[in-house]
């Protein structure tokens, strides 16, 4: 049986990267700090990610004489967005993205790759990838580190009411186990309860293409219902509308998968989208997901992802075990992907030609394909092939907040003592998210959230 503290200073619901950045804050700043979480298991969909952070300037990219700063950061953040995020937030999320890498590597001693990587929409490489490729890493180390610091994390424990006073926010009613206890509150209350992915029905009231039919990578508990509630107590929200669908992945497979690997890392830079109805290139394999996404959908069926072996080399990853569920299909020869896939022989051939010259001219004519020195022409067998078709990834939109993390109401003031971060909230990423940035967002508003909450 769960005993569950009946008051705290600072409570925290969600325990993923934001909630346990804004945890740990909060604890080592002197507060009591109590970390609520729905599901059976911490770590919600922070657990599932691939754990890369965008950071600027840091010690790898300055070995690797990449020269970056927090201006561009901000600037292609802000064109992937559609100029439809908040330009302080952005701001403050760049300026500290590099002390909040370094945070994981001081205090959780995290490993990463030396190579940086780039994503579709980043001007130049900056995303920090953990030796493992795996999120779970640093959330593993988080919660060991909540363990020291006494910090409980109680599951199975889910928010039905948030209740004011005067001064804001002054407790809530939680459900554990069936049985509804109520919780006082007594400095602050962060929610960080994460996005709404797997909430079809709420989802598609904002946008009707992403109905059941289409997938998802989150978990099934990414549902709107703490979000709804904060609406419901006066909180503003801004960008529900926007929410953002991962162009790497496949349907052969269900929730994130194997596949982004390849997808992202493999297709993306070093290979080639094909459209099964012209039998050519549709996109820019390497602008940011809202565009690839949305000229996905346009062709009304799954493309195919095409990479040769000097590709996948290149890449660098271990993919043996999406080859094994056959998620990723090697095949002999390009006639041999023709033939099986019904493409048009002629038109593909000629696709792959005109693509190879150019990789070899260092100028994409088609779709202006940012062409860096390790990509080489497909020629190289075996080849590779996904079957992909976009999965809802992420919403961008959320609750509104102020650089302070502090949750705003209709009158763009303060709610007291209300604190979120992380994908429940928005003004952040506006239209698109570039990749690896979600995780630098958590890490810097969870840690903003959880040294202001103590105060």
């Amino acid at each position: 049986m769960h005993v569950i503290p009946s008051k705290t200073e600072v409570l925290v619901v969600g325990s993923g990267y934001a909630g346990l950045s804004a945890a740990i804050e909060a604890r080592l700043a002197g507060a009591s700090v109590l970390v609520i979480e729905k599901m059976a298991a911490p770590g919600g969909n922070s657990i599932i990610s691939d754990g890369g952070i965008a950071a600027v300037g840091t010690w790898e990219q300055n070995e690797q004489g990449i020269e970056d700063s927090v201006e561009l950061m901000v600037a292609d953040m802000r064109k992937a967005a559609l100029y439809r995020s908040d330009l302080q937030l952005v701001s403050v999320v760049c300026v500290n993205s590099k002390d909040a890498y370094e945070w994981t590597k001081d205090l959780f001693d995290m490993q990463y790759r030396p190579r940086v990587e780039i994503f579709g929409g980043h001007s130049v490489p900056r995303c920090h990838t953990p030796v493992s490729v795996k999120g779970i890493d640093l959330l593993l180390k988080m919660m060991r580190k909540c363990e020291e610091l006494n910090i409980p994390i109680v599951k199975n424990c889910e928010v039905k009411q948030i209740h004011l006073n005067k001064q804001g926010v002054s407790g809530v009613t939680v459900s554990i186990n069936n049985i509804e206890e109520e919780i006082s509150v007594e400095k602050a209350l962060i929610v960080a309860s994460g996005g709404f992915g797997a909430d079809v029905e709420f989802r598609r009231q904002l946008d009707s293409r992403l109905d059941e039919s289409v997938g998802t990578t989150n978990k099934t508990s990414a549902n709107a219902s703490l979000l709804q509630e904060c609406m419901r107590i006066g909180a503003q929200t801004v960008d529900l509308d926007c929410i953002q669908c991962g162009p790497w992945s496949s349907m052969d497979e269900k929730g994130f998968g194997l596949g982004p690997l390849f997808g992202d890392y493999v297709v993306f830079p070093y290979g080639i989208l094909i459209s099964r109805a012209s039998s050519r290139r549709f996109v820019n394999e390497l602008a940011d997901r809202k565009v690839i996404s949305d000229e996905m959908f346009k062709q009304n069926q799954w493309v195919l992802g095409l990479a040769d072996q000097q590709g996948m080399d290149t890449g660098g990853w271990d993919l043996n075990r999406a080859i094994e569920r056959n998620v990723v299909r090697k095949f002999d020869s390009l006639k041999q992907i023709s033939d099986e896939f019904k493409l048009d022989e002629t038109v593909f051939m000629e696709e792959i030609r005109r693509y190879n010259e150019f990789l070899n001219i260092g100028e994409d004519s088609d779709f202006n394909k940012m062409i860096t020195g390790d990509m080489k022409p497909i020629l190289r067998p075996p080849f590779y092939i996904m079957r992909m078709w976009p999965k809802v990834h992420t919403t961008l939109g959320g609750l509104k907040i102020d650089t302070s993390a502090r949750v705003l109401n209709h009158q763009h003031l303060p709610i007291g003592k209300l604190l979120a971060a992380g994908e429940v909230t928005g003004g952040i990423h506006g239209a698109s998210r570039l990749g690896s940035c979600a995780i630098t967002e958590c890490l810097v508003m969870g840690r903003i959230a959880g040294r202001n909450a103590s105060k």
